[in-house]
């Protein structure tokens, strides 16, 4: 089984960072993709960009397409079939002193991305952090790396929700581009407005604005990279008024303008 070591992937790595034990790269796949299996040395991140492939592990296989997030275990085992060329990844390593030296472990992060509701949004957050050169860069990298393991406390399972809460989130994720109004809620959900003001913030870590704000953000960024429609079409089709407004909300959410994310 090939190895894969820090910072290593079976694409070419446009550009590549490591800062206290975080490694995040931009991986682009451009031609034949090493089929076999293979596994990192250090436990990583993908969030598909663009293009995808056919991910195979020991006991599971699945389609990984543009806005799937991906967790790897150290030294897991796995393989890319029918990769779709160009393929664009971000990859973020993280090495066991890292995950030691910031306690978390392995359970806790793959976990916290999987109740994370934004998780490609933190990611992204990451890859830009990269960019800038001054002292700050390692703080703010470790503290999305644990807003992201924030989502692993059990309350943020959907699971443990009460009834009424998982209405209220079918119904947002049903109407998420329309503007929902506390009293749809609480006729859907069968609670008071004040109930879901109250406790939303304790299931989801923040405001119903903030979520339905992330929520728009996410749809838009799958769209920007599976479709070739105008931003001022996509901010529409995301329930915004203009693309002014979708700007200003997609560089609060992603600290990247949307021309920016669209050229990566």
């Amino acid at each position: 089984m090939r190895m894969m070591h820090s910072g290593q992937y079976l694409g070419e790595n446009q550009q590549s960072r490591k800062v206290a034990g975080i490694v995040v790269s931009k991986t682009i796949y451009r031609r034949g993709v090493y089929e076999g299996w293979h596994a990192h040395s250090s436990t990583h991140i993908t969030y598909v960009l663009r293009g995808g492939n056919r991910e195979v592990r020991k006991t599971s296989e699945h389609e990984a397409r543009p806005g799937k997030v991906l967790f790897y275990r150290q030294n897991e085992p796995h393989r890319n079939n029918n990769t779709q060329l160009p393929t664009l990844n971000i990859n973020v390593e993280l090495t066991p002193a890292c995950l030691r030296n910031n306690f978390i472990s392995e359970a806790d992060l793959h976990t916290g991305l999987q109740q994370h509701p934004n998780a490609r949004l933190v990611l992204l957050k990451m890859y830009k952090e990269t960019l800038l050169n001054d002292e700050h860069v390692d703080a703010s990298l470790q503290m999305f790396l644990h807003t992201l393991t924030t989502f692993s406390d059990r309350r943020f399972s959907p699971e443990t929700w009460p009834d009424w809460m998982k209405k209220v989130h079918q119904c947002i994720h049903d109407q998420w581009h329309s503007r929902i109004r506390l009293d749809q809620l609480a006729q859907a959900s069968g609670v008071s407005p004040v109930t879901i003001s109250k406790h939303f913030p304790r299931y989801l870590g923040c405001t119903l604005g903030e979520y339905m704000r992330r929520l728009k953000i996410d749809h838009a960024l799958a769209w920007m990279k599976t479709s070739d429609r105008n931003l001022a079409d996509i901010a529409y089709a995301c329930g915004f008024a203009d693309q002014s407004h979708f700007t200003r909300t997609f560089r609060q959410q992603t600290s990247m303008l949307p021309t920016q994310f669209r050229a990566l």
